[in-house]
C-alpha cells in the first residue's frame, strides 16, 4: 500500500525520539514504510497501541514526523483544531495512489469547477481504511483560514545576595522577589496557500528582579519593558514557497517574513536551549549573549527575513531596524543610516554516530551610539557618559557558533560561543562582548514522562577592554553600571526541572547562581530561586 521508500538521506528536522522504535532496521533513518506504522495506528484510532512516550501528545509527535519527512515546519499547525485534519490529508496523499476512488469527495473535500461540481483536488485521495470518517465541523470554513491560540506564562523569582551592591549608581540597589505574567494571544490568518498573517497581542504584568537591570546574565529572559497596556508583539506576513516537485533540486522550501517580528525567530534555534517559556530562563542560556541582537526592549524588531531550506542545511538572512537608544522601546527609523544585517548558516551533522546541528551566525549593526574610546567623565560625581555630540552612526560586528547533539533518545548536549568587537555601546540584547555557554537536558521519556525535562547549564561573560574602562570610570549601560568596577568575568549556572501537570500545562522549578554580578568582583555572588507556570491553548 505504501510507496517505495526513498533513498536514505539526512533531514532538516529532527526525528522525535519517542517514535524511533519504528526504526526496525536500526539504520537511524525512518523510511516511508516504517513511518506508515505510526500513521496506520494513529488514523485507525489505535493511538493507545503506540509506545507510551507518544501517548501524552500524539498529534504533536505525528506532526513532528511529518516535518521530518518533508523538511518543512509544522509548528503553526500544532495544537490547533486543524491538526487532526492536516494529518489525515497528509496521510492520504502520501501513502495512497491518486487513481483510487477518492474517499474525500464523499465528504465534500474538493474544489468546484465552472459547472459547480466538485473536482478531485490534491487533498481528496482518501481511502476508507484505516482512515476513519471525518465529520464535517461547523467551524471548518473558519479553521481553513484562521487559527487562534493563547499562552499564559508566569515567572516568580526570589533573589538572595551575599554581598551588598558596590556604589550608589548601581542600577539594581534594591533586589526583591518579583512576579512577571505574560499573556500572548496569537491569531493566524491564512489567506492563500503557504501564506500566514500573524498578529500576536501580548500583555505583560508585574516586574523582573532588579527592574530588568543589574546583571549581564539577567535571570529572566522573558522580561521586557514595564508598561500598563497591551502591546503588539508580532504583526507579520510569512510566505512559504515549495520546491519539492523538482527532484533534482537540493532546495526544498523558501520562506519570506516581513513586518514586526522577534529577530531570534527568523533563525534556526538550539533544540535544547532557546525557549525561556519552556526551558532555561537566563539570558545567557537562551541565545548568543554577545549577539547585540536588534530588538527593542519589548523583544521585537521591524524588517524582513528570508529562509532557504535544503536537504541537510539551511540559510537564514534578516535585515532589521535597530534601537533608537540602547535598550530602548523604540526603533530608529532613519533606516538609511541605521540597520542590522544578520546571516546564519545551519548544517546537520553526525559526530561519533550521534546526530546534531551546528549553526554559524554573523551580524553587523549600524546604530547611533557612542564609542568606548571617546566619552565624557564628570569629575563632580565620578560618572561617565556619551553626549549626543560624541555619538554618530557606527558599525558593530560579531559572530556566534552554536551546536546541539543528541547523545541519546533522552539526553541532549548544547554549546554556544559568541563575540563582538566591543568598540561601541551595547544597544539590544545584553551587555556582553564575549560569551561561552554549555549544558545538558534530559527528558524523562524513559519513565513515561516525555514532557518532563531536567536541564543544567553554565556560562561565562566577558567585556572588551574599552567597555571595562568605561564602566570603571563610572559609566552605565542599559543593563549594568555600578559607578566603579573591580573587573572579573561574570559567571552563571542554572538548573531547572519542568513537569507536565495536564496537557498544555507545565510547571518549572528554577535555580540560578551568578558570580561576580555585572563583572564586578565587589558585588559578590547571587542566588535566584523561582518557578514558572506555562499554559498553552
Amino acid at each position: 500500500m505504501a510507496q517505495n521508500a526513498p533513498p536514505k538521506e539526512e533531514h532538516i528536522y529532527k526525528l522525535p525520539s519517542s517514535i524511533k522504535y519504528v526504526d526496525t532496521d536500526n539504520d537511524e533513518f525512518i523510511s516511508q514504510e516504517e513511518a506508515l506504522v505510526i500513521f496506520d495506528q494513529y488514523l485507525s484510532n489505535k493511538a493507545r497501541d503506540l509506545k507510551a512516550d507518544l501517548i501524552d501528545d500524539v498529534e504533536c509527535t505525528v506532526m513532528d514526523l511529518i516535518a521530518y519527512m518533508e523538511g518543512v515546519s509544522c509548528d503553526d499547525i500544532k495544537r490547533t483544531v486543524a491538526a487532526k485534519r492536516f494529518i489525515e490529508l497528509y496521510y492520504a496523499n502520501k501513502f495512497h495512489p491518486t487513481d483510487e476512488t477518492p474517499f474525500g469527495l464523499q465528504l465534500g473535500f474538493g474544489e468546484s469547477n465552472n459547472e459547480g461540481t466538485l473536482e478531485e483536488g490534491p487533498d481528496t485521495a482518501y481511502v476508507s481504511e484505516p482512515l476513519y470518517r471525518i465529520e464535517k465541523s461547523q467551524t471548518a470554513g473558519f479553521d481553513k483560514y484562521f487559527s487562534v491560540g493563547a499562552q499564559l506564562t508566569a515567572v516568580y523569582q526570589n533573589p538572595f545576595k551575599y554581598k551588598n551592591q558596590a556604589g550608589e549608581n548601581s542600577q539594581a540597589i534594591e533586589w526583591k522577589k518579583e512576579t512577571l505574567v505574560l499573556v500572548t494571544l496569537p491569531v493566524n490568518f491564512k489567506p492563500w496557500k503557504g501564506a500566514i498573517i500573524n498578529l500576536s497581542p501580548e500583555f505583560a504584568g508585574g516586574n523582573g528582579v532588579g527592574n530588568g537591570a543589574g546583571l549581564a546574565g539577567y535571570p529572566n529572559a522573558l522580561y521586557g519593558y514595564p508598561q500598563a497596556t497591551p502591546y503588539l508583539l508580532r504583526a507579520q506576513y510569512k510566505q512559504e514557497f515549495l520546491f519539492t516537485r523538482n527532484q533534482n533540486s537540493s532546495l526544498k522550501t523558501a520562506e519570506l517574513l516581513v513586518g514586526k517580528f522577534i529577530l531570534q525567530e527568523a533563525f534556526d534555534g538550539n533544540a535544547y536551549s532557546g525557549d525561556p517559556k519552556r526551558d532555561f530562563l537566563n539570558f545567557n542560556h537562551t541565545m548568543f549573549s554577545a549577539w547585540d541582537a536588534a530588538t527593542t526592549a519589548y523583544g521585537f524588531t521591524y524588517g524582513t527575513a528570508i529562509r532557504l531550506n535544503f536537504n541537510t542545511s539551511q540559510i537564514n538572512f534578516a535585515l532589521a531596524t535597530v534601537d533608537k537608544q540602547g535598550g530602548g522601546p523604540t526603533a530608529d527609523w532613519n533606516v538609511k543610516q541605521a540597520q542590522s544585517y544578520n546571516l546564519q548558516f545551519v548544517q546537520k551533522i553526525k559526530l561519533l554516530r550521534k546526530t546534531g546541528t551546528i549553526r554559524l551566525l554573523g551580524f553587523c549593526n549600524r546604530a547611533f551610539s557612542g564609542s568606548y574610546s571617546n566619552f565624557v567623565t564628570d569629575t563632580t560625581d565620578n560618572s561617565s557618559y556619551f553626549p549626543d555630540s560624541l555619538k554618530s552612526y557606527k558599525a558593530k560586528y560579531g559572530f556566534g557558533v552554536d551546536m546541539d547533539l543528541a547523545l541519546s533518545d533522552n539526553l541532549g548536549f548544547f554549546a554556544r560561543y559568541s563575540w563582538n568587537d566591543g568598540k561601541t555601546e551595547s544597544m539590544g540584547y545584553t551587555q556582553a562582548d564575549q560569551s561561552i555557554n554549555a549544558g545538558l537536558t534530559y527528558s524523562l521519556g524513559k519513565y513515561k514522562r516525555s514532557n518532563d525535562l531536567l536541564g543544567i547549564s553554565a556560562s561565562i561573560n566577558d567585556l572588551s577592554k574599552g567597555h571595562r574602562n568605561f564602566l570603571a570610570k563610572g559609566g552605565t549601560g542599559f543593563m549594568i553600571g555600578d559607578g566603579s568596577l573591580n573587573y572579573k568575568s561574570e559567571m552563571v549556572a542554572e538548573i531547572f526541572f519542568r513537569t507536565n501537570i495536564v496537557k498544555g500545562v507545565d510547571i518549572t522549578f528554577n535555580y540560578q547562581y551568578i558570580a561576580n554580578a555585572a563583572y564586578n568582583k565587589d558585588r559578590g555572588n547571587m542566588h535566584f530561586l523561582g518557578w514558572r507556570l506555562n499554559v498553552e491553548f
